[in-house]
């Protein structure tokens, strides 16, 4: 077979896919409705458990898609093909995030050296005390980051609820009244998420008082997750999004998230977040969904003595909205950007250009 006709069909078996994923969407959207309908007055399983099937078959197709492009003849190109692929699919190795398009043979542009951040450390005089390590939650916990950021307009109340429970209230329901179905609809998806995967161990919704009401797990991995870990996890999807945007080489080890450090006069600390793509753009990011300001005198002492990063690679990532003077002042009094997590992405953006 010639590369024209190899590269049409690819192009149609492409385009085909992603009809599929208009018309899974679409099935996804009747069965939100169906969940928050007026009829019935419980979150209905059967609705439920097939939009969890939709969601994975989308995903499915989703690896299918970057499957051809990444396979795809050298030279060839279809303008604006595969885009659904990228908005839906994990990677692979960090489920969840959405990657970049793969470049195509022939076209790849030769990638920096990968930074060992453990030796940049070194060179301030910082030792690595700790790392965090791959868990059996990883997948379930990246899965659930990414929705409740992408989403977090709508989720931010849901989401304080849970954070006011596992930090020692009582809380146990959420008022959904008032609320349009599709937000209804997306505070359940995240709610089933998290009952699926055992963060929470009772989760329901009734229809007719308009309240969702559930039971975090007692477990410390799950509160530290829901009391603001999620943040940290989303960032740093975000953060590997970009690095394999701009072609890093090893996007998994050029992003150390909490690590605890010793630092120079032997006092610890910890960074929620540090990423390089070579050694003249390295990025350190905190994230708070709580008070934050306690922290600023920190972080500036850090960077000022050990870190030396600009202020266009430090940042601050707030869940709380600020207005415009106050992230200004917030800025100059850290010597770090200070953001709302709206903001992150353009951030990392500029950070690695």
């Amino acid at each position: 077979m010639s590369l024209a006709e190899t590269s049409i069909m690819v192009e149609k078996i492409l385009r085909e896919l992603e009809t599929l994923q208009v018309q899974i969407g679409a099935l996804q959207m009747s069965h939100i409705q169906l969940i928050t309908s007026d009829q019935g007055d419980e979150w209905d399983d059967a609705a439920q458990a097939s939009l969890i099937a939709l969601e994975k078959i989308q995903r499915d197709v989703g690896h299918v898609q970057i499957g051809l492009l990444e396979h795809a003849p050298a030279g060839w190109c279809a303008k604006g093909v595969g885009q659904a692929a990228v908005d839906v699919v994990g990677s692979p190795d960090r489920p969840g995030e959405s990657p970049s398009l793969p470049a195509l043979p022939g076209s790849a542009v030769e990638a920096p050296p990968v930074v060992d951040l453990p030796r940049w450390l070194a060179e301030r005089d910082i030792t690595i005390k700790e790392l965090r390590s791959s868990t059996g939650l990883d997948e379930a916990a990246d899965r659930a980051a990414s929705f409740l950021g992408d989403h977090f307009d709508v989720l931010q109340p849901f989401s304080e609820v849970m954070k006011r429970r596992v930090s020692g209230g009582t809380d146990w329901m959420c008022s959904v009244r008032g609320l349009p179905g599709t937000h209804i609809g997306l505070l359940c998806q995240l709610g089933a998420r998290l009952h699926d995967c055992g963060f929470l161990s009772e989760f329901r919704y009734a229809k007719r008082d308009q309240r969702i009401t559930f039971l975090p797990l007692a477990d410390g991995r799950v509160t530290g997750f829901l009391s603001g870990g999620w943040l940290e996890r989303y960032v740093g999807a975000l953060v590997r999004r970009e690095l394999r945007r701009v072609g890093a080489p090893d996007p998994e080890r050029q992003v150390l998230l909490g690590a605890k450090l010793t630092l120079p006069n032997g006092d610890d600390a910890e960074c929620d977040l540090l990423a390089a793509l070579d050694e003249t753009r390295v990025l350190w990011l905190e994230c708070k969904t709580g008070t934050w300001q306690t922290y600023v005198g920190r972080y500036r002492t850090l960077n000022q003595r050990t870190l030396r990063l600009p202020v266009a690679r430090a940042g601050i990532v707030l869940t709380s909205r600020l207005s415009g003077a106050d992230l200004a002042a917030a800025s100059e009094l850290s010597g770090m950007t200070v953001m709302h997590l709206s903001g992150v992405a353009d951030f990392v953006k500029k950070a690695f250009e």
